[in-house]
């Protein structure tokens, strides 16, 4: 018994500070910060004790005193994650509390307190020169100043604190508290009494114990939105590519982790994916993390990660095989012709190639020719990547192609060959310290600032294609109807509530499209550039962003993209498949009656006349023009110089910021920082908003001068922060 107090919990009780279990019994108004589930015993040698829970904004608890037992309840309700007010309730004695937390930011914290018997308590705290040093003071009135206490904490080093506090008749207390990882236990002693408490945590504290860790990360198909998963209870899935490069992000500021392992067996990351992912391998690298990438079989784009591994571990059994890059494309001129189908198409672009499937036998010339660029530009991106640890030329890995595990050790492709069942034992001293990555990015420390920053960094998810609208999701693999659709109704709605959030000082725009509906697009580029005129809008550009899905990035105040983004293609097509002749052979016969020469010129059972032909035209060239103006507009050159790059051509993130269609090359964390930078704020949080997720409200607080914050947002639903 003497051990279990000698290791309880020290931890100053003054209401300012008072949050999670220990809000329970001092300031209830507490239990809006910093929530999570947590469970505290404290004793003491006058025999006394309570206990106490809380489970996010609500708990519960006993105190055990003078033979007798006392019930505590609490809960509490905030708004913009700095004011809260609570209430306390006491049986069997009937005592209430009321309680009040303002923390107007990370530095300090207001408490005020009204009790049942009229007893006011008033308290400050404060970090005055860094997170690690807290003074804290506490006063109670009833009439005239009944009492007052002041004290200190400080943390030498992470998982030690120290405090120290005295009241108005001198009587000093002093502590010791040690912190595990999700234990803190510690010792007090206050005149002659001594007293100890033991806390339990989910979440994670800054352990006295530095144990290090290497992650491992089995990789995955990582989409770019979030996804809602079951039946009846929805539940939103954290598996996106903007949860992925958020967990690396915390990775870089854990000083016990020590190493990644990067297990590429199965995987299926893009190329684009895997160069965001090496920027944040280069910063773990340069801040002396090692890296070992292990698999039974390397494709090319794995070895983008080359420069950045320490160690290239094969499976014996495994091979490498590097072949190139290639594009197929089917025509479909004649087998529609064999079926009695004709498709009615024309463009504004000699390279707006979309419709060339459709319309040729085989591929024109400016088609060859950017498809090659393309191709070329990833070319040299991997050839840069891989010559560090290439002993032959990359030219001579393209002749050779296919390398057994014994060929890949001698050529330079891989380190050294290790079954699975050996990897650990290889890498050496984490094998009793490896943590998956997906366990990783749910674990949460408990933070020492008083509130998240209240700067918030939208960043907004677009991924599909465009359509005039509501977003939607159709499962179905059906071309053109099925995937994700990125509907302009909800997305404009979204952009407009952006707009208006005060705390939403810059918002990031992630675009993963081809285009679509041009109306859409242009109505969207319309609300982005109202939301440009209040704060900075900053695209980030995934896969593609071309077409349509260049339109609406053309206004933002600067573009990212991945040097293998796929971007451009400012031009602008129509069509329609005629299919009558098709019927005809099926039996069918289509008859049509109408009002007006035109009323059927979309209808699928007859072609265009040479008229509509030439109206059709006449609107295709009238909504290219006004695509090139508005990209002169957003882009802020002229209408000239963007037709010179338009005429529906494709290009490269590479060649894209070469020819002055994106900004700088970069993945969505560089967009991120340099959105906060432009808004002028220095430390802040990121909300993740969709157009067409649920509304619920996730934590996701981590310890840096950058906070994250998740938040699912539905378009037509008010928008509230209910913390």
């Amino acid at each position: 018994m003497f051990f279990l107090i000698f290791i309880g919990f020290f931890n100053m009780y003054f209401s300012p500070l008072s949050t999670r279990s220990q809000a329970v019994f001092n300031n209830p108004a507490g239990l809006y910060f910093n929530r999570g589930q947590e469970f505290f015993f404290n004793f003491s040698t006058e025999s006394n004790y309570r206990a106490g829970f809380s489970y996010n904004n609500q708990g519960m608890g006993f105190l055990r005193e003078s033979g007798r037992t006392l019930w505590y309840y609490a809960v509490a309700a905030g708004i913009k994650n700095s004011i809260s007010g609570g209430f306390l309730y006491v049986t069997p004695t009937n005592f209430w509390r009321l309680g009040l937390m303002f923390r107007p930011g990370r530095l300090a914290s207001f408490s005020l307190i009204y009790n049942k018997d009229t007893t006011i308590g008033a308290g400050l705290a404060m970090h005055p020169f860094t997170n690690r040093i807290t003074i804290a003071s506490d006063a109670t009135y009833k009439h005239v100043l009944t009492n007052y206490r002041i004290g200190i904490k400080v943390l030498p080093v992470y998982g030690i604190e120290l405090s120290a506090s005295i009241d108005r008749q001198r009587h000093l207390s002093a502590g010791l508290s040690l912190l595990f990882e999700n234990i803190t236990a510690s010792f007090y002693r206050r005149s002659t009494k001594n007293a100890g408490e033991i806390r339990l945590s989910k979440q994670r504290f800054y352990s006295v114990f530095n144990r290090k860790r290497a992650i491992v990360w089995h990789v995955r198909s990582y989409p770019e939105y979030r996804k809602t998963n079951g039946l009846f209870i929805k539940r939103v899935s954290h598996n996106s590519f903007y949860d992925l490069i958020s967990a690396f992000k915390r990775i870089r500021k854990d000083r016990k982790i020590e190493a990644l392992v990067i297990d590429l067996r199965n995987e299926s990351l893009p190329f684009y994916q895997k160069e965001e992912v090496c920027r944040e391998l280069d910063i773990l690298k340069s801040l002396g993390k090692k890296i070992y990438v292990y698999s039974d079989n390397y494709t090319m784009s794995d070895y983008l990660f080359a420069p950045y591994a320490d160690k290239f571990i094969l499976a014996p059994s495994g091979d490498v095989v590097i072949k190139g890059l290639y594009v197929s494309e089917f025509f479909l001129k004649s087998a529609l012709s064999k079926l009695g189908m004709t498709a009615e198409m024309d463009r504004i672009g000699k390279y707006k190639s979309a419709v060339e499937p459709l319309i040729r036998d085989s591929m024109s010339e400016p088609e060859r020719e950017q498809t090659m660029k393309l191709l070329k530009d990833m070319w040299d991106v991997w050839r840069r990547q891989a010559k560090s640890r290439l002993t032959i030329s990359a030219d001579s890995v393209l002749k050779i192609g296919y390398f057994n595990s014994d060929d890949a050790l001698k050529f330079g492709l891989v380190d050294t060959l290790i079954p699975l069942h050996k990897l650990r034992a290889y890498i050496g001293r984490f094998s009793h310290n490896y943590v998956n990555l997906g366990t990783f990015a749910k674990q949460r420390y408990v933070p020492y600032d008083f509130t998240t920053p209240s700067a918030v960094v939208a960043v907004l998810v677009l991924d599909g294609d465009i359509v005039n609208g509501k977003s939607s999701v159709n499962p179905l693999p059906i071309p053109l109807l099925g995937g994700r659709h990125i509907g302009s109704y909800s997305v404009i709605s979204v952009l407009d509530k952006l707009r208006q959030r005060k705390d939403v000082k810059a918002v990031v725009i992630r675009i993963n499209s081809p285009g679509g509906d041009a109306l859409a697009s242009k109505e969207m580029y319309d609300a982005i550039c109202d939301l440009k005129s209040v704060k900075p809008v900053v695209v980030s550009m995934a896969s593609v962003a071309a077409s349509g899905g260049y339109y609406i990035s053309a206004p933002a105040t600067s573009i990212f993209a991945d040097k293998s983004t796929v971007t451009g293609s400012i031009g602008i097509l129509n069509g329609k498949l005629v299919i009558k002749d098709f019927l005809g052979k099926l039996g069918i016969n289509v008859q049509t009656v109408k009002i007006g020469p035109h009323a059927d010129m979309f209808s699928p059972y007859r072609g265009w006349t040479e008229k509509e032909r030439q109206g059709e035209r006449k609107e295709l060239e009238f909504g290219y023009n006004a695509f090139l103006k508005d990209v002169a507009s957003g882009r802020n050159i002229s209408v000239d110089s963007v037709n010179t790059i338009a005429q529906g051509r494709v290009w490269s993130g590479l060649m894209g910021k070469n020819v002055g269609i994106v900004d700088t090359i970069g993945g969505l964390y560089d967009a991120i920082a340099y959105a906060a930078k432009l808004a002028g704020i220095g430390s802040f949080r990121t909300a993740y908003w969709s157009d067409n997720l649920g509304a619920q409200h996730i934590p996701d607080l981590v310890r840096s001068s950058e906070w994250s914050g998740m938040l699912y947002l539905a378009p037509f639903i008010k928008i509230k922060d209910n913390r």
